[in-house]
């Protein structure tokens, strides 16, 4: 019963990102929705909480660019949390979460799957 649950997460994750969430019905295990995937509305505010998978790759060869945390979310499934731009802004609680840690974050959207807490004094990531 386990795997047949963690199959169906899985495919309803796949489908989120190879058709988008608006050809994928949130899936039912147990009259429980397993996955809804949902995208941002480029800027508008956001406040999610999530779970540090990690920090999002640099491309090679720059030294000097945005930094983000890759976080996975109930709602919003895995986003990128820019937490540093260009030295213009530097979040220190971004800066020093580890993978793992539980976050809450407040920000504006800046892609689909990406929002930054750099834009304003009022953005923040906090540690839960």
């Amino acid at each position: 019963m386990l795997r047949v649950i963690e199959f169906t997460m899985f495919a309803a994750l796949l489908g989120c990102f190879l058709w988008g969430p608006e050809t994928v019905q949130p899936l039912q295990a147990e009259g429980r929705k397993v996955v809804q995937c949902k995208d941002f509305k480029v800027g508008s505010e956001v406040t999610l909480k999530g779970k540090v998978l990690g920090r999002e790759k640099r491309p090679e060869g720059v030294a000097d660019s945005n930094l983000a945390l890759r976080v996975s979310t109930a709602d919003y499934g895995e986003i990128n949390v820019v937490y540093s731009t260009f030295r213009l802004c530097h979040n220190e609680v971004g800066a020093s979460v580890r993978e793992g840690d539980r976050i809450e974050v407040h920000g504006k959207a800046i892609g689909k799957h990406r929002i930054t807490v750099c834009l304003s004094s009022k953005y923040y990531i906090k540690k839960l």
